[in-house]
């Protein structure tokens, strides 16, 4: 069953995609981690679907990084 919508989640709930890149472009990070903390709000939102009960990251991996640098706990993901 597919659900659309938005919802809360904590960061630490959701689980890495085994089909990424091998690394995080770390200046591009550090770049939305900045503009988080200057107040900016992020135009999309992190992708997740549900697998087994688990949330799972679909796209987003800087964005939660930059989340997690600036010590947000909670966000709301597609």
């Amino acid at each position: 069953m597919r659900i659309k919508g938005t919802r809360m989640v904590a960061l630490a709930d959701i689980k890495m995609n085994l089909f990424v890149r091998d690394a995080l472009d770390q200046a591009h990070v550090l770049y939305l981690a900045e503009l988080i903390e200057g107040g900016k709000e992020m135009n999309t939102q992190i992708e997740v679907t549900v697998i087994n009960g688990e949330i799972v990251m679909v796209d987003g991996r800087h964005r939660k990084e930059a989340y997690e640098l600036n010590g947000i706990k909670e966000v709301e993901v597609k």
